[in-house]
């Protein structure tokens, strides 16, 4: 999409695509021909508004383009606008349609649209490619949104104006230079410096136009929502975490399995009684396919959208929206309240390009909670100075304690080509896990990939009655092991911790081998021992980490779960209290 240099009537310096409209909407009268990327545009600061020639205008650009190695040939000129453009029509009958552009302003409120997005939101609209980008730069126009370059030019480097990225991205020649492709948010769609991102302003419409385009009220006085007696307690402190307009984070720090999904229930519902918008993200994609008809099922009559690398492009205005954390890189100021599932967990733990975009997201007053059964460092260290209100739920919905985990000092059996060779620490090993399989299914967690298939064999020579599978984040085969597992037709799982998270298995038992890796800190340890009593059925089982030596990692994950289990007993939440 080219770019065209305007002035206005005080000799303000500023970039169209469109000239024609900004002749009918500001009565320009120049432009620089031919067009350019927009990011070769953004060259005049703001102090040279209204001082440059129009000659002085053109040798500035053609110095940029000149360093920038650009190969255009034509010679840039000044071009009258009362010569006939072959958008002159097209502009002018889309500026009358008021109920159109009000309809796409409702569409792309608090969103970034890429120019590779517009021949999708064009189809929704039944317009053609051109009389969207006309649109919206009707709507740049309004003061509802502002083209910004895919990728600016900042000295020698490059930033991503959608993602924030200013050191992961790839540079190759093109006819108009050296361009920049991002490579941190090419998984929701490539992007480089030759296109242009429509960037919403925030709060550009008002609530009535909202509602009138199909913004649904939502009423939730009358939900009954179940909630144990922790839930109610961590559901009330949200509640006045949502009230305090001082407070801006908020950390749920539950025990696993405790059930701090629907205790944001309540909370969402005040927001949308109020017509607020509200996002629901996670860093994985099972945990957003999985919460969307739950708060569907909850928040009816309002559509819950759900935003995924699985699902198809959805341009409804939605008051709720459920989105992995990569999607919420499309969106700006869109939120007034974002929720954060699993925020320890991968690709959204330590990645600052999604920690970005979870910021920018979110409108300047809007709020934040943060769940996890595993917080950072971090986020403890920010409720530590008060800069995050906490709320604890430490008790499963069921009653009982967390199983503690039971550290065993076993040093790791060695390996020999291959394959782990009879030795007495492996048949002590087996002898424990044979305990365990009398109780149910089992849980065997290995720190690397390169373990899986080895472990996989002795147990198989160990337990010659039992069927044993194997899996890893990259296995092909990984869907199907992990529901033959989870249905009950195998009896041992060995894996990475791809299982430490949302597998909910009855009478499950875990065993943690090599617990004294290095790749295991406190927060993998917890969360593979969560796997444990998730059920009301079997709300009890063992946890053993086997390792040659006691870890402080492995001390912190059994003192984190007693304290979670000292707290529900404080708070009279485990059954017999």
């Amino acid at each position: 999409m080219l770019f065209y240099i305007l002035r206005d009537k005080d000799g303000g310096i500023y970039a169209s695509p469109f000239p024609s409209l900004d002749k009918l909407c500001n009565g320009a009268e120049a432009y620089v021909y031919p067009g350019l990327p927009l990011q070769l545009l953004n060259i005049f600061r703001s102090n040279e508004q209204g001082l440059l020639s129009e000659s002085q205008i053109i040798e500035k650009l053609a110095v940029s383009l000149r360093k920038n190695e650009c190969l255009l040939t034509e010679k840039l000129r000044w071009l009258k606008l009362s010569v006939f453009s072959p958008h002159d029509e097209d502009c002018l009958r889309l500026a009358r349609k008021e109920e159109l552009l009000t309809k796409l302003l409702t569409i792309v409120q608090g969103r970034q649209v890429t120019e590779n997005e517009f021949s999708s939101l064009a189809k929704v609209l039944e317009i053609s490619v051109t009389e969207l980008a006309i649109l919206l730069h009707l709507a740049v126009i309004k003061g509802y949104g502002e083209w910004v370059p895919g990728l600016s030019r900042r000295n020698n480097s490059w930033r991503c104006e959608r993602c924030g990225n200013e050191d992961c991205y790839q540079i190759w020649p093109s006819y108009y230079g050296n361009t920049a492709t991002c490579l941190s948010c090419k998984s929701i769609g490539p992007l480089n410096s030759l296109q242009v991102i429509y960037r919403s302003h925030e709060e550009t419409l008002k609530r009535e136009k909202e509602k009138k385009a199909g913004s649904t009220t939502f009423t939730s006085s009358e939900q009954d929502w179940q909630f144990t007696p922790a839930q109610c307690s961590a559901a009330a402190d949200l509640q006045l975490f949502a009230r305090d307009p001082l407070a801006k984070e908020a950390l749920v720090w539950a025990a696993c399995g405790a059930g701090k999904t629907e205790i944001t229930f309540p909370v969402i519902g005040q927001y949308l009684e109020h017509s607020q918008s509200v996002l629901y993200a996670a860093p994985r994609l099972d945990v957003v396919h999985d919460i969307q008809p739950r708060l569907q099922k909850f928040f009816n009559p309002c559509k819950v959208k759900v935003m995924s690398g699985l699902s198809p492009p959805d341009w409804t205005a939605c008051p709720l929206t459920v989105a992995t954390t990569h999607q919420v890189l499309k969106f700006s100021r869109a939120f007034d309240l974002i929720i954060l599932d699993e925020m320890d967990a991968y690709p959204y733990a330590g990645n600052q390009v999604l920690e970005y975009g979870l910021k920018q997201a979110l409108k300047r007053t809007g709020k934040t909670i943060y769940l996890s059964a595993t917080p950072s460092a971090s986020i403890l260290a920010k409720v530590g100075r008060q800069e995050c209100f906490l709320t604890r739920l430490p008790a499963r919905f069921h009653g009982y304690p967390l199983p503690v985990p039971e550290f065993l000092k076993i040093k790791a059996p060695k390996i020999s080509e291959g394959r782990i060779p009879g030795s007495r620490s492996l048949l002590a090993i087996g002898d424990y896990l044979r305990e365990l399989l009398f109780e149910g299914q089992l849980f065997v967690f290995v720190p690397t990939v390169s373990l899986v298939n080895i472990w996989v064999q002795a147990l198989s020579l160990l337990f010659k009655d039992k069927k044993i599978t194997g899996s890893w984040s990259s296995d092909p085969d990984r869907k199907r092991k992990v529901a033959s597992f989870t249905s009950g037709n195998s009896d041992v799982i060995v894996c990475t911790s791809i299982l430490e998270r949302g597998i909910t298995v009855h009478k499950a038992q875990a065993v943690v081998l090599y617990a004294d890796h290095a790749l295991y800190d406190v927060r993998a340890l917890v969360q593979m021992a969560g796997r444990v009593g998730r059920t009301a059925a079997c709300p009890q089982g063992r946890v053993l980490f086997i390792a040659g030596k006691q870890t402080k990692e492995i001390t912190a994950a059994i003192k984190w779960i007693e304290e979670q289990n000292e707290l529900a007993t404080q708070g009279g939440f485990l059954r017999g209290q």
